[in-house]
């Protein structure tokens, strides 16, 4: 008898690719400025200019990896909103206990009105308030 749950299916090897993807920018993020803080490190040691260059090109991979995943998110919501996958404005109303139309609003609206009635008597309290 074949063992199926030894050999992943194909939607799975997709999911793990695109995973691995997705992940990708983590290991920009961290690499960029190890490997050129390293770079940096051998040209100190060999220039005799120990910490110039070791500082100054990990700080430019930190940052030349976070513009990088700025650029790369950016141009990936675009294509997502062009594609229709990504919802562009966000809802009118935002869920609140007040705003559910089934009409059980149960301990939720005693906690919200709890929570009101805390705010509007912490701000009559408060000195030098105005009011």
């Amino acid at each position: 008898m074949p063992d199926h749950a030894a050999t992943p299916s194909t939607g799975s090897r997709t999911e793990f690719t695109r995973s691995l993807h997705r992940s990708s920018g983590s290991f920009e993020l961290v690499f960029a400025p190890v490997i050129l803080a390293l770079v940096g490190l051998w040209l100190d040691r060999t220039l005799g200019t120990l910490p110039t260059f070791t500082v100054g090109l990990a700080v430019f991979g930190a940052i030349g990896a976070g513009v990088a995943q700025y650029y790369a998110y950016q141009q990936r919501m675009v294509r997502l909103a062009e594609e229709g996958e990504l919802p562009v404005a966000r809802p009118d109303r935002q869920y609140h206990a007040r705003n559910r139309s089934d009409g059980d609003l149960g301990a939720a609206h005693a906690v919200v009105d709890m929570a009101d009635d805390a705010a509007s008597t912490d701000t009559a309290a408060t000195p030098g308030s105005g009011s």
